[in-house]
């Protein structure tokens, strides 16, 4: 260990040779991203997503905004896109992430962390987003003023095939209004390009629909980008 003196603020510091950390194992497993669990709006969100959006809207604490960095060609996609990504600060997220990036965790045990993610990740990213409407009840203590989840509103999610499926595995016990909506995106290894093999949307969605876009893995982000542009 060697000390030195600093002179421009008279700081003491020791610097030691010995790793405090021994080198990682390379680990064979995808490393899921919490953020790959992309949430919506097709009118002000969306457009703020892809950056093509001027206003001065208010972002909530869920999104803060970061450039995402593509590992396709630079010419693939405008210097413009941007992504809102919110890494929620829960211990259950941390948990059953950790157990996913484990190389030694079971197959079983490895799908069913997907789906406990998927329906943390569709818990934090729905909070103060959906659409509801008050109504009265008769509760055993008499009448009630109470919201309820409007189900005129249907979620719409869209799980990426084949790995989103297990990110969404849980959305109906999540989401009380929800539809399914399947895609099949394959990707050219060589060119890097996506290519859609399977498009169950609808031609448009209604405008200020909600969306989750499930995938558990980005890459180079380009079949993100592609069902965006949609």
């Amino acid at each position: 260990m060697a000390c030195s003196v600093s002179s421009s603020n008279s700081f003491f510091r020791c610097y030691s040779e010995t790793l405090r950390f021994a080198p990682r194992q390379q680990c064979v497993r995808l490393n899921p991203n919490p953020s790959s669990l992309l949430s919506f709006n097709s009118s002000p969100i969306l457009a703020q997503i892809l950056g093509s959006s001027s206003s001065s809207t208010r972002i909530s604490r869920r999104n803060i905004l970061v450039t995402a960095k593509m590992a396709a060609s630079e010419g693939s996609i405008n210097g413009t896109n941007r992504m809102l990504v919110f890494v929620p600060p829960h211990p259950l997220i941390k948990h059953w992430i950790s157990v996913l990036r484990n190389d030694q965790t079971p197959c079983p045990i490895f799908r069913n962390a997907i789906a406990e993610l998927g329906r943390l990740l569709m818990y934090e990213a729905s909070r103060d987003w959906l659409p509801t409407v008050v109504g009265e009840i008769m509760s055993p203590l008499g009448a009630a003023t109470v919201e309820f989840i409007d189900p005129r509103e249907p979620i719409a999610v869209v799980p990426i095939l084949r790995a989103g499926l297990a990110l969404a595995e849980h959305a109906s016990s999540v989401l009380p209004a929800n539809k399914i909506y399947h895609i099949g995106i394959s990707r050219d290894e060589e060119t890097l390009l996506p290519t859609v093999y399977l498009n169950k949307l609808p031609d448009e969605f209604p405008k200020n629909s909600r969306v989750f876009l499930v995938d558990p893995v980005l890459a180079t982000g380009e079949g993100v980008l592609s069902i965006f542009a949609m």
